[in-house]
């Protein structure tokens, strides 16, 4: 959810990282630098 409350898609497949990432924050703002950062350290994980 964008801060204004607008809701935003999140894509399924292979990012079950995202979703966790927010629910471990509760009404908080997560900034596209710290999803990235923690998606990065888990696609490294894979490779």
């Amino acid at each position: 959810m964008l801060p204004d409350g607008e809701p935003v898609a999140v894509p399924g497949g292979r990012c079950p990282v995202l979703p966790a990432t927010l629910m471990l924050r509760p009404n908080r703002f997560v900034s596209v630098d710290e999803r990235a950062e923690q998606l990065g350290e888990r696609l490294a994980a894979l490779e």
